[in-house]
């Protein structure tokens, strides 16, 4: 073959191999573009994550990784402060993490007490003469069959009158009502607390020292409320306390502990 040719050759190869190889590192580029912007959105919503619960990125992290093992497992509807102070590693650690959750309940607590409060008055401005819970559609307590074993179904509730202060009778009850409530998938149970003089802190107070489990106050499995008349609106307020009505897509009707059990 004469020179001429030969380097034709060469120069038709040269110009065949030259995309490709030079392709490589832009496809390399694109790559690490891509895993450079997964990694900064990953980044990103563990901030703002991290940020709403009033914790770091780190501890954003720790907490994933946490939930990641038997306590994902365990508990998987924890909140991340929770978790994290469950699982603190030093005891002022374990301090840190109980008052930014106190702080946190707190501000929940009042943000919830807040509507139940525009929620009644709106209830009132709306319907002045309706009662809060339709008496006619609860059986008078002759009415009643006398049978015991009360079966809650989906979206069923609990509703119960309970003094605030000195009612033996009433602290003995709620152990019951919380536990029978508790073992239904989808029931709810709301406390209505008579003798609360619309307080708020003193419904806080009440519930802590009765340990309500805030995350089931949370998801609104149960409801903290003033009486607010609501049982003399019933007819109830001379019967024995405390009152238990149980509220259905049937309506309501007035339930004895004895049914719970």
């Amino acid at each position: 073959m004469s020179p001429g040719r030969l380097m034709i050759c060469a120069i038709l190869a040269t110009a065949l191999i030259a995309p490709s190889l030079s392709a490589q590192p832009v496809r390399d580029t694109e790559k690490r573009n891509v895993q450079d912007t997964a990694a900064q959105m990953r980044e990103s919503q563990s901030s703002d994550r991290a940020t709403l619960w009033g914790l770091s990125v780190e501890e954003w992290e720790r907490y994933e990784s946490i939930m990641s093992g038997p306590r994902g497992t365990w508990s998987p509807g924890m909140d991340p402060v929770m978790v994290l102070g469950i699982h603190a590693r030093t005891e002022e650690e374990r301090r840190r993490y109980a008052e930014i959750y106190a702080r946190q309940e707190y501000a929940r607590v009042e943000e919830e007490l807040a509507f139940q409060r525009a929620y009644s008055e709106a209830f009132r401005t709306l319907y002045p003469v309706a009662p809060f819970l339709d008496s006619s559609r609860i059986p008078a307590p002759e009415e009643r069959t006398g049978q015991s074993g009360l079966t809650l179904g989906l979206g069923d509730r609990v509703v119960m009158y309970t003094m605030m202060e000195g009612c033996a009778a009433c602290d003995g009850a709620l152990e019951s009502v919380l536990r029978h409530v508790g073992a239904v998938r989808g029931a709810g149970l709301d406390i209505f607390l008579v003798g609360s003089a619309g307080d708020d802190d003193a419904i806080r107070r009440w519930a802590a020292r009765h340990s309500i489990p805030p995350e089931k106050v949370r998801s609104r499995q149960i409801t903290l409320n003033h009486d607010g008349g609501s049982l003399a609106s019933l007819g109830y307020q001379d019967r024995p306390m405390p009152v238990l009505l149980h509220r259905s897509m049937e309506g309501n009707r007035l339930i004895g502990l004895a049914d719970l059990r």
